[in-house]
């Protein structure tokens, strides 16, 4: 079965609860196969992901038409960017050119708010844009996936699905909203090459023992929940997850996504997953990486 990348952008319509992360949007998809198309077909798609046919892979999503710095190049001394142009991004993974910094202005914004009930005081917090950004940057988000061709409809219409009733965190109060702001569009740059020998994660994943092992990463750590009513815990633990821009060396052809489907209870066969899957984008090796 042939699969192919495509780009899907999100113009956000309110601020955000819960950031854009892979796993996060994984899990708003799962929810809206249930109310969509009833719990039979969510099993049946998760059944192709225990089985190692995954429909389709995501990303994090990225502000406007910036990606993850790849970390197989360390930074200069004294500088710090975390995003690199689409040029950027190819040269890189093409193994052409060392990293070259670039400004780009801080996207986000992290809001902060107290709030009272009753007798208790807590804290939320919420992402939006940043003045900066919202005065020259583009308005939209961008995931990329690689969809098997009978899901891209699929992807895109549970994507608008999502967001019209709202993304994570106190989507009741109109958080996390958006729309799409054009059709998937493929993109062939992103396409194996010739002479791959690593790849760089666009999306924050769990890796499994057979993993590539070698090269340089970042770590992010995660405590998820499950929603009320889905297991007796809803909380998930702690998770060690390798964050978008985490880089392997590999010692043939990189395949096209690596990490692992983790069950909400050791040994469960048929209950919940939790999304760790890393979309890999192949990268030629420089001789100066470790």
């Amino acid at each position: 079965m042939n699969v192919y990348c495509y780009r899907l952008r999100l113009a956000p319509g309110s601020r955000f609860g819960t950031p854009l992360l892979a796993d996060s949007l994984f899990g708003a998809l799962c929810w809206e196969v249930v109310h969509r198309q009833g719990e039979p077909e969510l099993l049946k798609m998760l059944e192709r992901f225990r089985k190692g046919d995954p429909p389709f892979i995501l990303s994090n999503a990225f502000p406007g038409d910036l990606l993850p710095r790849p970390l197989v190049l360390p930074e200069a001394p004294g500088e710090k960017c975390a995003w690199v142009t689409n040029e950027q991004f190819i040269a890189i993974r093409e193994g052409r050119a060392s990293f070259q910094p670039h400004e780009h202005p801080e996207a986000l914004s992290e809001i902060r708010e107290l709030h009272a009930s009753g007798n208790k005081i807590f804290e939320t917090q919420d992402w939006t844009w940043s003045p900066e950004w919202a005065k020259d940057g583009p308005g939209y988000f961008s995931i990329y996936a690689r969809v098997a061709p009978e899901w891209v409809q699929s992807l895109k219409s549970l994507l608008q699905s999502v967001g019209a009733t709202g993304f994570g965190k106190r989507r009741g109060m109109g958080r996390g909203q958006f729309t799409m702001d054009a059709a998937p569009e493929a993109c062939p740059w992103l396409d194996p090459m010739p002479f791959e020998s690593g790849f760089v994660s666009l999306s924050n994943f769990v890796p499994q023992e057979t993993d590539p092992a070698r090269g340089r990463w970042s770590i992010r750590v995660k405590y998820p929940k499950f929603s009320a009513g889905v297991t007796r815990n809803s909380l998930k633990g702690r998770l060690l997850q390798l964050e978008a821009g985490s880089c392997f060396q590999c010692p043939g052809r990189p395949r096209r996504w690596y990490g692992s489907m983790m069950p909400a209870k050791s040994g469960d066969t048929d209950g919940p997953l939790h999304y760790g899957l890393a979309l890999a984008i192949g990268i030629k090796w420089p001789t100066e990486a470790v």
